[in-house]
């Protein structure tokens, strides 16, 4: 990662990650699509996950949104 770029970490469920790990379209229409990484950060709360999203730059608020 370069000094420029940021990492944004937000809690979901299992589900939810594989849905936005799925959906190559959601950044389509960015030239820099953010890295997506979707992790069980505790196996003892399987439902339990987060997403982390890694930009070049500070994203947007609007692009986090879309994330959420």
């Amino acid at each position: 990662m370069s000094a420029d770029s940021w990492k944004v970490t937000l809690p979901c469920t299992r589900a939810e990650a594989e849905a936005l790990t799925e959906d190559w379209d959601l950044f389509a229409d960015l030239d820099t699509p953010p890295v997506i990484d979707a992790i069980e950060p505790d196996e003892s709360r399987p439902d339990a996950w987060a997403i982390q999203a890694y930009f070049e730059g500070k994203p947007a608020d609007p692009l986090i949104a879309r994330i959420q």
